[in-house]
């Protein structure tokens, strides 16, 4: 092809122009302005904007669901959480400290019965609960998705991710 020949001269012709060489600052200021915007506007958005709007993506509501779980563990007989995966138990070992031997022998029991998992006195299952109307004398935590399960009841307290939406509700 030809174009680059041509290309490549016009190129040549501009560089050598008189012209050029009367805009050529203007040029280099503003390349290293359009530069330095470019570059700053990337490391704002990296350092100050990705880890609000992005956290989610990074599983933040099970750690701070983790962190209330463990805060709160010792209040309750039972803690029962609804609409899990695997992945959620596992997040929740690393975020608890738990040992991974706890939850290898957790993943063992739970391959031989149903689809719940338990470590300590938390039960990770992956269908909705039903929660009962009255606890009798025991005390026991239900925890579930936002808007997964037709729960009626309100709950105690809510985890939302960073823009206000609802993930885990919790309920007494």
């Amino acid at each position: 092809s030809v174009f680059p020949v041509f290309a490549a001269a016009g190129i040549l012709f501009f560089y050598t122009n008189n012209l050029f060489k009367r805009i050529k600052p203007l040029l280099v200021i503003f390349f290293i302005g359009t530069y330095t915007f470019l570059l700053g506007s990337y490391l704002f958005d990296y350092y100050g904007r990705y880890a609000f709007y992005s956290g989610e993506s990074w599983a933040k509501s099970i750690k701070d669901l983790s962190v209330y779980i463990n805060n709160h563990k010792k209040e309750y007989n039972k803690i029962i959480v609804g609409n899990t995966s695997f992945v959620d138990v596992v997040q929740y070992t690393f975020y608890a400290k738990l040992p991974v031997s706890s939850l290898q022998k957790a993943w063992k029991i739970r391959e031989k019965s149903s689809e719940t998992i338990s470590l300590e006195n938390i039960t990770f299952q992956k269908t909705c609960i039903h929660i009962p109307a009255s606890n009798q004398t025991k005390k026991n935590l239900y925890i579930v998705h936002s808007n997964t399960c037709k729960i009626t009841t309100k709950p105690i307290t809510i985890i939302k991710d960073f823009y206000g939406n609802n993930v885990w509700e919790l309920y007494e």
